[in-house]
């Protein structure tokens, strides 16, 4: 599946495996953590569940549709949302489920052999993964305001196909903080090497326009295959932030096509 087939991975040098150093110069050779997607019901044989990206946390389900002519297919109910486009599941394999719109996945691996003879439905908690590139703001920081910068990778991974890539902001601070999150492409552009920040406190050179795209205002850009592309992101702490919030998150979107 071509949304797959793009990965984002942290910068700061090949060996880089620290978010907080994830600072820009060299991609890594580290991915950003997936969703975690655990099964609630073991309904449906020689399913394994993987992981989620690009979910809304919750329950979905995966329903396996037995009778299906003339294959075996299973459909993602992502959480809060209608099934995706049903995907043959007749093979062993890897396979990934697409939501409903195709803005989000579930990994499976199936063992055909193993697949029930009848129609079964089970349930998928999806939830994300906390901190995997900004940290947590410390009350300190959190009165004084910050502006902290982060920089990721967008990389193609396949060996021969172009993919066009939207990327946007699902959610921004999770609707429920008081801070804000930007992003930008780096000016090398695809293919070039972001530019190094001395500390997460420096703004990346190259006169950035900071945005805070939707699906409609997404940013774009076509990567050939292999090639990676810098992503900025920019998080603003205002002053006088008083109230905690432990589940303050923000979501960012792809979608890959040819």
């Amino acid at each position: 599946m071509a949304g797959e087939d793009v990965v984002a991975y942290l910068s700061g040098g090949a060996s880089n495996t620290d978010p907080d150093a994830s600072l820009g110069g060299v991609i890594s050779s580290t991915a950003i953590s997936h969703q975690t997607a655990t099964r609630q019901t073991t309904n449906i044989s020689g399913l394994t569940v993987n992981h989620g990206r690009g979910n809304l946390e919750g329950v979905g389900s995966v329903v396996y549709d037995y009778s299906a002519t003339p294959t075996k297919e299973m459909v993602w109910f992502e959480p809060g949302n209608g099934g995706g486009t049903p995907v043959d599941v007749s093979s062993d394999g890897t396979y990934y489920l697409p939501s409903f719109g195709n803005a989000a996945v579930l990994s499976v691996t199936v063992v055909a052999a193993s697949l029930p003879t009848q129609d079964y439905t089970d349930q998928v908690s999806i939830k994300n993964p906390i901190e995997n590139l900004f940290d947590n703001i410390p009350p300190g920081e959190a009165e004084a305001g910050s502006t902290n910068y982060r920089c990721l990778y967008l990389k193609n991974t396949d060996g021969t196909q172009t993919y066009s890539v939207d990327v946007w902001f699902r959610s921004t601070s999770g609707s429920i903080g008081q801070d804000s999150v930007f992003m930008a492409f780096d000016a090398a552009g695809a293919g070039g090497t972001a530019t190094t920040i001395a500390n997460e406190l420096t703004e990346p050179s190259g006169s950035l326009t900071w945005v805070q795209p939707t699906e409609a205002t997404a940013l774009s850009v076509s990567l050939t295959a292999g090639q990676s592309i810098g992503l900025w992101l920019k998080r603003v702490v205002p002053t006088y932030v008083t109230e905690q919030q432990l589940s303050n998150a923000s979501h960012i979107r792809l979608k890959v096509y040819v």
